[in-house]
C-alpha cells in the first residue's frame, strides 16, 4: 500500500519484484485522500509517514488466496502508439503531442475539462495476450495533469514508448458489471475453498463516476461471496494485482487504474 501521490506507481511493483520474484503474488492499492490529490499518509507501528510503502506478508499452508481484476472500461477509438514518453509523462501519441491527441479524441467541449474528464476517458494499454474468459482487458492509465507548454500528459503510471494504447470509456452499468466479473473470477480461482475474508481495492475514479450508485459495486461483490463474508477495503489512487493468476502469461503483478482488484482469502 504505497503513497498514491509519490510518483510512478509502476516503480513500486518493479522494486518489490526484485526482492520477491516476478511471479510472487502482490496485491494492494495506493493510498489516496478522497479526490483532493494533495497529501496521503501511511500508518505503521504507531507512527505516521509520507512517501512510503506499507505492506504485510501473509503465509500459511492452511490459506488459499485468489484474485479478481476487472475495470469495465472499453475501447472507443482506434489504436495508436506511444512514440515519446519518460516515466509516467507522455509527450507524443503517434505524430501528435499527447495533449493534442487527447483534445482531438475528446472534442472541443470535453477537452476543456482536461485533465479532470480523463477520469471518464482514460487511456488503455493494449495487450493482445490479456484476455480473461473471452473479455479484452486493458491496463487503464488515468491522466492526472497536463502541460500546455510541452503538450504533455502526466498519467498515474508509465505508458512505455512503443506500446499501443486506445481511448476508453465506461458507463455506470459497465463499471458495476466489472465489479461482478472481478468477484466471480476471484471466487472461481479459490477452487472450492470457503471464502473467509475479501479485500477490495477500488479506484476513487470509479466512485466519482458511479456517484449515488456507488453502493451497487460492493453489493455485486456481496452477491457473489455471500452477505456474511467479511469485506474490507478502500478507494485508491492505483490498484495492484495480477490480471489472472491462473494463466502463466498473466500471473505477474501489474499496476492498474480505474479498476476493481479483489484479494480473497479462503480455507
Amino acid at each position: 500500500m504505497p503513497d498514491g501521490l509519490a510518483g510512478d506507481g509502476l516503480h513500486v511493483i518493479q522494486g518489490a519484484k526484485k526482492v520477491l520474484g516476478e511471479d510472487f503474488e502482490i496485491v494492494g492499492g495506493s493510498f489516496g485522500d478522497e479526490d483532493k490529490f494533495k497529501n496521503t499518509y501511511q500508518y505503521y507501528n504507531g507512527k505516521v509517514y509520507q512517501n512510503t510503502v506499507v505492506g504485510m506478508l501473509v503465509c500459511s499452508s492452511k490459506i488459499t488466496t485468489s484474485t479478481g481484476v476487472r475495470s469495465g472500461w472499453e475501447s472507443i477509438g482506434s489504436r495508436i502508439k506511444c512514440t515519446k514518453a519518460k516515466g509516467n509523462v507522455v509527450y507524443k501519441f503517434g505524430e501528435k503531442s499527447a495533449l493534442e491527441f487527447y483534445r482531438e479524441a475528446l472534442g472541443p467541449a470535453r477537452a476543456k475539462k482536461l485533465p479532470a474528464i480523463g477520469l471518464e476517458y482514460p487511456m488503455g494499454l493494449v495487450d493482445e495476450r490479456a484476455k480473461i474468459e473471452g473479455y479484452d482487458y486493458f491496463q487503464i492509465r488515468c491522466p492526472l495533469a497536463i502541460n500546455e507548454k510541452e503538450g504533455s500528459v502526466t498519467f498515474a503510471a508509465s505508458i512505455p514508448e512503443g506500446s499501443e494504447v486506445t481511448l476508453t470509456y465506461s458507463s455506470r452499468n459497465s463499471i458495476i458489471n466489472g465489479s461482478k466479473l472481478s468477484a466471480q473470477q476471484a471466487k472461481k480461482t479459490l477452487e472450492g475453498a470457503k471464502p473467509r475474508l475479501i479485500m477490495i481495492f477500488s479506484c476513487v475514479a470509479r466512485k466519482m463516476v458511479l456517484g449515488r450508485r456507488t453502493n451497487e459495486e460492493i453489493n455485486r461483490v456481496k452477491e457473489v461471496f455471500g452477505k456474511n463474508t467479511p469485506i474490507i477495503g478502500f478507494y485508491t489512487y492505483g490498484e495492484i494485482g495480477p490480471i489472472d493468476k491462473r494463466i502463466q502469461t498473466l500471473r505477474n503483478t501489474r499496476w492498474h487504474n480505474e479498476t476493481l482488484v479483489i484479494w480473497a482469502l479462503g480455507g
